[in-house]
């Protein structure tokens, strides 16, 4: 539930960036698989379902993306010199109906990384989104993603399934939710866009089901999971297993990236990055968007120690 500021900018061509379109197109090219524990993401998934997935058993797939949410892209350069990692994608969050963060794209595009933009209806009804009140700007949307002419993944209302906001579980209805996304997917229908349906992770009791808020196969390229290792949650598994098995169930076949994770600093610490990185390889999903900032339910920063920075960078060379 933890994220990035959101960053407008003024409208800038972007130039182009082979290494990330190659990324994204070597992705998107990829059998979409993932397995945990008994459940399979996969579009002709193997007959029988395996009933029990060794997580020390070599990776399902072989291409990895490592990502990072910083809190604004003028960290970008501090982040790749500490880590030693250059991002494949870089996340942003923007308010539907404002402009693009078309800066931050452009300066994402230019470091060869993937831009995956997160806009979301803050104070804005799902319902005159669907009825066309905000198509003027859904155009202005279309006509600048694709005069980028480089990959961009486009996620609409994160965490859904969330009771936190207002487009979300107990506060607005799931038809509105899928009658938005849709609108939105068919006014934009730039080709250089992937669309991302980025949920948050399950937990038990959890009162706000999957399936209602899904917008179909066909409106849904990825699927992003935000979720986070802090408190009493220190493995992949406990995070994520839940949501892994739910996705099995309602977007089967398509590929899964953590889309906002982090490993809050405490007792540890090490090896719960560690597991984090190591669970998600072995359940088969092709990246991990790093959260790297401060909030009020903990410090998820790599550097705030020495001895983190350390581990953090011993783990993604590790697992790159």
């Amino acid at each position: 539930m933890d994220r990035a500021q959101a960053r407008d900018g003024a409208i800038i061509r972007a130039a182009k960036a082979p290494r990330a379109a190659i990324a994204l197109l070597a992705l998107s090219l990829m059998p979409a698989c993932s397995a945990v524990s008994g459940y399979q993401i996969a579009a002709q998934p193997p007959s029988p379902l395996p009933t029990h997935v060794d997580f020390n058993s070599p990776p399902l797939t072989s291409r990895w993306l490592n990502g990072v949410a910083l809190p604004s892209m003028t960290d970008l350069s501090s982040w790749q010199a500490k880590t030693g990692e250059h991002p494949a994608i870089i996340a942003m969050f923007a308010r539907f109906g404002a402009p693009l963060p078309t800066v931050g794209i452009t300066q994402a595009l230019m470091a060869e990384a993937v831009p995956l933009v997160q806009l979301d209806p803050s104070g804005t009804s799902l319902s005159a989104i669907s009825s066309g009140k905000f198509d003027r700007q859904l155009r202005g949307y279309a006509a600048e993603l694709r005069a980028l002419d480089d990959p961009v993944l486009l996620s609409f209302g994160h965490e859904m399934n969330g009771v936190w906001y207002s487009w979300g579980c107990q506060q607005a209805r799931p038809a509105a939710f899928r009658a938005a996304w849709r609108h939105i997917h068919d006014s934009i229908s730039a080709p250089n866009v992937s669309w991302v349906w980025t949920i948050n992770d399950i937990w038990q009791g959890d009162p706000c089901p999957l399936r209602p808020w899904y917008p179909g196969s066909a409106y849904v390229d990825w699927v992003g999971i935000d979720g986070y290792l802090r408190g009493s949650i220190g493995t992949f598994h406990a995070a994520f297993g839940r949501t892994l098995a739910a996705l099995h169930r309602v977007a089967r076949g398509k590929p899964a990236i953590l889309a906002e994770t982090g490993v809050s600093w405490g007792p540890a610490w090490a090896a719960r990055l560690n597991n984090l990185y190591r669970g998600a390889h072995r359940a088969g999903l092709h990246g991990i968007v790093y959260f790297d900032s401060v909030t009020s339910n903990g410090d998820y920063r790599p550097d705030t120690h020495p001895a983190g920075l350390r581990e953090f960078r011993k783990t993604l060379s590790k697992w790159n």
